[in-house]
């Protein structure tokens, strides 16, 4: 492709590809936790002695177990092959160094997160793994990140001349907040803690999706502010158009959650899992992913867009 440096789509595309590369990562990631499969397959990179990528395949079939294990380790040598060639394109594109080091903490995120999974397998650390769930979902919302600043369409957008500021920033990080301590808390239950847990789960979840909502009815409105152009409208409407559809998603997935561990199951710690167990704690761990992406995408948007987040102004 006949390109300019400035213009090269590459750091662009390879920072996507390592977003859409997560998503069966942490599908995977999920599955492990949710079959109790945290310790099925021995070793990190050398299961059994063989290297990662020429495991035998009768050996990754031999268990439900140890196949989400296994791959969710493939991927996540996928993912950081992908943050390695997304920095290597940034360098050679010369992006600047701004976009360079954004494109290595994608990478130092995700190598990061890495090494604590090989830790929790190598230790057989139950703590480890929970910090690997939680922090994982992060590490997710920085790749996100890194793909927003490394876009073409980043540079398009300029500033805007606001007639009533939106404030969006700082509601952004309260609702990025409140959804990352969902997380944990979420994490806390399904890595080996009881109800206290999922009851704070499901009662923080009320304050999560009142900020969600008041975010994206924030950008929403800002979208249709006089004087606002095209382009910046279609950003924050398409914002918007996610962050709610993973926030309705999320809200209907955990209902369903809660049904399949009790009704259906024996509860995240009994001997029993359901297949509506397996499904739908999987994606709600999954969606859950792609809802903190969708906030940091809004919070970026707001600092690119010069949006005072100094205060915060009643949703009204």
């Amino acid at each position: 492709m006949s390109t300019t440096p400035e213009t090269s789509p590459w750091p662009a595309r390879l920072a996507w590809w390592t977003v859409w590369a997560s998503i069966p990562l942490i599908v995977l990631g999920g599955s492990v936790t949710t079959l109790r499969a945290g310790m099925a397959e021995p070793g990190w990179m050398t299961p059994e002695g063989y290297p990662l990528w020429l495991y035998p395949l009768e050996k990754r079939m031999a268990s439900a177990g140890v196949f989400v294990e296994h791959h969710h380790r493939e991927f996540g040598t996928l993912v950081g092959l992908l943050c390695i060639a997304t920095l290597l394109a940034t360098i050679f594109a010369k992006r600047g160094k701004c976009a360079i080091l954004t494109a290595f903490i994608g990478l130092a995120a995700v190598s990061g997160q890495g090494v604590l999974g090989g830790f929790r397998v190598l230790e057989n650390n139950p703590q480890m793994a929970f910090l690997h769930g939680a922090i994982g979902q992060a590490v997710f919302g920085i790749l996100v990140g890194v793909a927003v600043l490394l876009s073409l369409r980043w540079s398009e957008v300029t500033s805007t001349k606001w007639t009533k500021p939106p404030r969006i920033g700082m509601l952004s990080i309260l609702t990025l907040a409140g959804l990352f301590g969902q997380v944990v808390l979420g994490a806390w239950y399904r890595h080996g803690h009881g109800h206290p847990a999922i009851a704070l789960h499901g009662f923080w979840a009320i304050a999560v999706v009142y900020l969600g909502v008041s975010l994206a009815n924030r950008m929403k409105r800002a979208a249709k502010q006089e004087g606002v152009d095209r382009l910046t409208a279609e950003v924050l409407r398409r914002s918007a158009f996610w962050m709610t559809l993973f926030l309705h998603l999320q809200w209907v997935l955990g209902g369903l959650t809660l049904y399949a561990l009790f009704a259906l199951s024996d509860g995240m710690h009994g001997d029993e899992i359901s297949p509506g167990e397996i499904v739908f704690a999987t994606m709600h761990v999954t969606v859950g992913a792609m809802l903190i992406g969708s906030v940091v995408n809004a919070f970026l948007w707001s600092r690119r867009l010069d949006d005072p987040f100094s205060q915060v102004e009643s949703n009204q």
